[in-house]
């Protein structure tokens, strides 16, 4: 779908192109808190793919479909005038504002994750996830990791 379909009025689509229009709609991701970074690339992707690429509109189509309670937090963004880049600002603001700290992911990690019903190296990879691009070394998360592990994993 084009940028021409994205600002016409509904009223002025076909039946067929309503369709396609609420269709597309309604499989944007829902926003998930714990993790913005992914949720803005699969939101990309879903821009790339109906060929979106004002920042108006991206702009536009951010501020409605973000969740109230994440609207609340960029609030002042949302209310001042729009700028030529509005949408990478936004953008920017709510990964800032809404993504953990350094403290917070590994405060996580060492104390909230468990192995679980994981294998020890899908236990690893959703640590690493969890991680992103923290400062933390890989060798500070493998200890975290062994000492995660139930005894018999780490040759007790």
């Amino acid at each position: 779908m084009s940028d021409s379909i994205q600002t016409k009025n509904l009223e002025d689509l076909s039946p067929v192109e309503i369709d396609t229009f609420m269709n597309t709609k309604s499989r944007l991701p829902e926003f998930d808190r714990s993790d913005p970074e992914l949720w803005f690339a699969q939101l990309e992707h879903y821009f790339t793919r109906q060929n979106i690429k004002s920042e108006r509109i991206l702009y536009r189509d951010l501020c409605s479909i973000i969740p109230h309670l994440v609207a609340k937090e960029v609030r002042d963004l949302i209310l001042s005038s729009p700028s030529p880049q509005s949408y990478t600002i936004l953008r920017r603001e709510i990964m800032n504002r809404l993504s953990l700290s350094g403290s917070q992911i590994i405060q996580r990690l060492f104390q909230a994750e468990t192995l679980g019903d994981r294998s020890p190296s899908q236990f690893l990879r959703h640590l690493q996830v969890l991680m992103g691009d923290n400062t933390v070394g890989e060798a500070v998360l493998k200890q975290g990791w062994i000492q995660a592990l139930p005894c018999y994993f780490q040759h007790c």
